[in-house]
Formats: structure tokens, sequence, C-alpha cells
């Protein structure tokens, strides 16, 4: 059987220095990728914006 798999799209971003560094370090102590551990915070910044859109 064949599994479904969820559509993912790639982007390349130019990051400051030193971020690589610290989004590595996060990842490690939160035991998620470098990639799950910036989905994880764009995550949550969009849930921030909107819940201060919805509070204006």
């Amino acid at each position: 059987m064949k599994k479904d798999r969820i559509s993912r799209e790639g982007v390349n971003v130019r990051l400051p220095e030193g971020m690589r560094e610290i989004i590595q370090q996060r990842a490690k102590e939160n035991q998620r990728s470098m990639n799950a551990e910036i989905v994880y915070h764009l995550n949550r910044a969009f849930i921030e914006m909107k819940k201060a859109d919805a509070a204006a």
C-alpha cells in the first residue's frame, strides 16, 4: 500500500551571520532537525501575528 506524502516546498534563505549556529544549537537542545526548529518558530510567529491581528 502506497503511503500518502505530505507536499512540501523548499526555499533558500540567507541568514544573518551567527543565526545558523543559534538555530543549530536550539535544534539540538530541542531534539529537532534544523528544518523542524525553523518551521516550529515560523509557526509560532504566525500564530502570534494572527492573535495580534484579531485583537486590533
